[in-house]
């Protein structure tokens, strides 16, 4: 998906991501997603949307420019996370746009 957009894209070291599975770098802008996987009705919670907070934190230093912050599920997220999504700016991509 991103690399059709000539996006870089970077798939992180699987239990040590510092909250991001994956990081894209194009034209000097960078953005971070949390991946999330659910089989079934499972919605996703806010700890998606807590890791990837702490992941622009942790990469912030390390990208040198401010990075974007999103969560890709083929789920949705549940009200109250989604409600942190958008009080923190996150994009969220869920199945219906995957």
């Amino acid at each position: 998906m991103l690399e059709k957009e000539e996006w870089e894209t970077v798939l992180t070291a699987k239990g040590n991501d510092g909250g991001a599975d994956v990081v894209a770098i194009a034209n000097g802008n960078a953005r971070l997603f949390q991946v999330k996987h659910s089989c079934g009705q499972l919605e996703i919670t806010s700890s998606a949307v807590d890791d990837i907070i702490s992941a622009g934190n942790t990469y912030q230093q390390e990208l040198a420019t401010p990075a974007s912050l999103a969560i890709a599920t083929n789920s949705v997220l549940a009200r109250r996370a989604r409600l942190d999504a958008n009080h923190s700016r996150i994009d969220v991509i869920e199945r219906e746009e995957l």
